[in-house]
């Protein structure tokens, strides 16, 4: 399992790709700033969500337990989950 430092330089390496929700597929571009995500929704034209590393890290340590990635399972933490958990699988996958 990544920690969030991992998430966060995965995310810097890759800023302007864009990216595949893990369920849905929905298309994403993310933006690493000095303590969070910044998610940008393709379909959405650019209404941005962020993940600060507190809830980033709350959704790691639900993660190592669960090893689910269905958003709904993390839905008390973020509704930026999906976004979130695309990154950890991509990382996980060594993609």
């Amino acid at each position: 399992m990544p920690t969030f430092d991992e998430v966060l330089a995965y995310a810097s390496r890759h800023e302007g790709e864009t990216f595949r929700t893990y369920g849905r597929g929905e298309t994403f571009c993310v933006d690493a700033g000095e303590d969070g995500l910044y998610f940008t929704p393709i379909n959405t034209g650019g209404l941005r969500s962020e993940l600060k590393r507190p809830k980033g890290e709350k959704v790691l340590a639900r993660y190592d337990k669960t090893h689910s990635f269905q958003p709904k399972d993390y839905q008390d933490l973020t509704y930026n989950a999906s976004y979130f958990l695309a990154l950890v699988a991509l990382i996980e996958t060594g993609r």
